[in-house]
């Protein structure tokens, strides 16, 4: 009879193993939580990441203390750009929509602009 520490030993060799193949074969495609987020600010997410990683290490490194402030800054500010330049191509797309009267891409539009915005009535109480 095989053991216990043995079966799942083994089954952590298989899991490994499937999982470095189909990244090989499939690739590993990021989750984009903001479809406005360029590929060069998850780039550097990830460098940031990595500069964490060594900073829980190495916590008394100024070095890397410093570059992970100074990546924290730019991520901050391409960020920024990214969802200024999204969202303003956005309201062009949902302005050429009302251009045309197409109501339905408008409202389409104006939805997913105002995702997670409540709007109030005028008594007050919350819509959807």
């Amino acid at each position: 009879m095989i053991e216990e520490a043995s079966l799942d030993e083994t089954f952590d060799i298989v899991n490994r193993t499937i999982r470095k193949t189909a990244e090989e074969v499939i690739g590993f495609k990021r989750y984009r939580r903001e479809p406005w987020i360029s590929d060069e600010v998850l780039k550097l997410a990830d460098q940031r990441r990595t500069i964490k990683a060594k900073m829980s290490i190495n916590p008394q490194d100024d070095d890397l203390k410093q570059k992970n402030t100074q990546l924290k800054n730019i991520i901050n500010n391409k960020v920024e750009e990214c969802r200024e330049e999204g969202f303003t191509k956005q309201c062009y797309e949902a302005e050429k929509a009302n251009r045309k009267n197409d109501m339905r891409s408008l409202f389409q539009k104006v939805i997913t602009l105002k995702k997670g915005i409540k709007l109030n009535d005028k008594r007050g109480s919350t819509r959807d």
